[in-house]
Formats: C-alpha cells, structure tokens, sequence
C-alpha cells in the first residue's frame, strides 16, 4: 500500500491539523492504519491522536479479527481514548478546585500548570481535534469517522471511467441525525444558528472539555487561568462565560465514531482521506478530487497528494488548513 500525504496552512497561523500512518514492525502483519486529524482550539489534541491513537489501535485489535469485532473495537478505543484526556484534567484538579480559600485555590492550580506534563493535558483538554481512521487489512477497510473529514473511494467502473463514492458523513450540527440527537435533550441552545451551543459546527470530536464537563469551574479556573492564556488573547473563562447557564446535560460533543466497513476489490483503486479544509474549498467536489487524483496516477506524479493540492491552488484558496 501506497500512502501520500500533504498538509497546507493558507492563513498566517500555525496548521493545527495532523496526520499519522502506523504499521505493525512483525513483518507478517500486513495491517496499516491512516489517520487524519483536524484540530482547533491549538494543535495539542491532534498532536497526541497522531502520536498515540494509531498504535493503540494497532495494539488493540489483534490482527485477522472478526469483522464485526474490528468495529467494535474501534468505538471503544475512540471514546476511552478521550476518556482519557478528560480525566487526566478532572483528577488532576478536582481537589483543587474544592478548596474554598480563593487565594490558596488559585495557588494550588498555578503551581499544577507550571507543571509540563499537567500543563499539556490541560492544553489537550482544552483544545480539541476531529479524526478519520482507515484501518486497512489484507481486503478489508474500516473506517471510524468522529467529526467532518471525509472519506472519499476512486472506483474503477466497468467501462474504464472513475467514479468517486464518498464513504463517510459529515458528522456537524447541518446533519439531520447529528441534529436530531442534539435536539432530543430539550435544550434551547443546544444548537444555534447550525452550531452546537452555536460554537461548534462539529457534533463529535477529541477534547473540546468545555462541551463535556458538567463542572464549569474547569473552565473559570484552569482553562481560562492567566497560564492558560497566550499573550494579548482573551481567558477561555472570559470568551465563553455568557454560555455557562447553558451547559445543562452534557456532553454536547461526542468522541464515539461512526464506523463502516468495505470489502475491497481491484475496482478500488484509492482512497482520499481529508479535512474539510479540502471538501469546502469553493469549486471542490468529491467527483473533481477523484478525477484530479486519477489523473495524477495516470500521468505518474511522484507525490499524488502534493498534486492534488497544486490543482486545488489553482482554482481556488482554501479557506482553512
């Protein structure tokens, strides 16, 4: 299996998004792992997904597994995995947090985030990240899919022409069983203006604590602490105070994907994994990128991915990474 990939940041930021590709090292186990991870709030959620989510995966799920066990699997490792992140703040500050003397409080959280490794789990915590994983093995493909990248198969017809099938959903606040589920909980704000809590166009993601911790004071105290706070920018306890009366029943977003299973033939020729960055681009569809991509196999371009992002420059600048 070939794997190209490419990342692009047209705005003057950091990219925040990241991509991962894992392979068992017992030559015999021919299983390989992909993964896109779209971040926001900062790069810090999807840095630790690309660093750890794939090998957890690999290390989970034996290989030649069932396949309705590989599904399975994949939610588990999908919600512990966030799980995770969550609790490494709760159980690091709950304590804290339940001093009644402001000013020893505050001291006890400060010296905790002068800390490095409590200070990048709060940063994980507080940022969060979309992710897409292709778990492929021998003519298997697995997809779980926790937010708006997508997955897009160029198959090969019957009469030589490429057709392209996209095999994820969008999962944002604009989808209807994303919506619906929203808007079982009875709340007014649940979803505003197409967003969730109207923040978020995503419904499902890694970290984003604020939409998942019934306690606000993680958000007053330690993800809006000064520390917490790049320079010149507003707390996160000041930016989102005005929605703490609405955090009624989370979680809001969810870390638990959607997941499919395809047997794969000759007739699937490749598969376009990306972040919405790519699919909202004005003049992009799912049918240009497979021809773009066909095109660019057809004609041997070393790096299939870096041409697709040429052509995607020509007619149009991305909006986001």
């Amino acid at each position: 299996m070939q794997v190209f990939q490419t990342q692009y940041q047209p705005i003057d930021r950091p990219i925040e998004d990241r991509i991962a590709v894992a392979q068992p090292r017992v030559l015999t186990d021919n299983r390989t792992v992909v993964g896109v991870f779209d971040g926001h709030g900062g790069p810090y959620t999807a840095e630790y997904l690309s660093q750890h989510l794939l090998s957890e995966i690999l290390e989970a799920i034996p290989p030649h597994s069932l396949h309705d066990i590989v599904p399975e699997k994949l939610q588990a490792i999908f919600d512990a995995f966030d799980a995770k992140i969550l609790s490494n703040v709760t159980e690091n500050f709950r304590f804290s947090l339940k001093v009644p003397v402001e000013r020893i409080r505050q001291n006890l959280i400060s010296k905790k985030l002068c800390q490095g490794g409590i200070r990048d789990a709060v940063e994980r915590a507080k940022s969060g990240a979309t992710a897409l994983v292709a778990y492929v093995e021998e003519a298997m493909l697995y997809l779980a899919n926790t937010g708006d990248c997508r997955a897009v198969m160029g198959r090969l017809e019957n009469d030589g022409s490429m057709s392209a099938h996209q095999l994820t959903d969008d999962l944002n606040a604009k989808n209807p069983l994303e919506r619906a589920r929203l808007m079982a909980k009875q709340e007014e704000f649940a979803i505003v203006g197409e967003r969730v809590l109207g923040q978020m166009e995503v419904t499902r993601s890694f970290g984003d604590a604020f939409f998942k911790l019934k306690n606000t004071n993680y958000t007053r105290q330690v993800f809006g602490h000064p520390l917490m706070t790049p320079k010149g920018k507003m707390s996160m306890h000041e930016t989102h105070s005005h929605l703490y009366p609405h955090i009624i029943s989370p979680p809001y977003l969810i870390p638990t994907p959607v997941t499919s299973t395809y047997p794969l033939s000759d007739a699937e020729v490749f598969l376009v994994l990306a972040s919405d960055g790519l699919w909202d681009t004005a003049g992009v569809s799912n049918a240009w990128v497979v021809e773009t991509v066909d095109h660019g196999l057809r004609t041997g371009q070393n790096d299939v991915a870096q041409f697709l992002l040429d052509r995607v420059k020509e007619i149009a600048r991305p909006g986001d990474d």
